[in-house]
């Protein structure tokens, strides 16, 4: 994620770097973010079961103190997410 206008001229980028907000000449300022491994390991589809439902029910402890419904519902529905694929990944490995 950029700092850098989306749009505008590339003399608007030149003074952009120029203002100090870039690092060094060419690098401008990022957010920092997890190496590639960290994501991938992140991944649903790598986690077990019972990583999955852990998450779940990590996901439905938050919803419990949410401050807005929408969050609570948003929570909840990725809790649910999370319990059907734990459901799923239980079926296939005792099949």
């Amino acid at each position: 994620m950029s700092h850098t206008p989306r749009a505008g001229s590339p003399a608007a980028a030149a003074d952009y770097r120029a203002s100090g907000a870039a690092f060094a000449a060419g690098q401008l300022h990022t957010m920092a973010s997890l190496p590639e491994t960290d994501i991938a390991a992140l991944a649903p589809a790598r986690r077990t079961s019972v990583e999955l439902q852990a998450k779940a029910d990590e996901l439905r402890g938050m919803a419990t103190t949410a401050t807005t419904a929408d969050v609570k519902q948003a929570l909840l529905v990725l809790a649910g997410r999370y319990e059907g694929l734990a459901a799923k990944r239980r079926a296939a490995t005792a099949a």
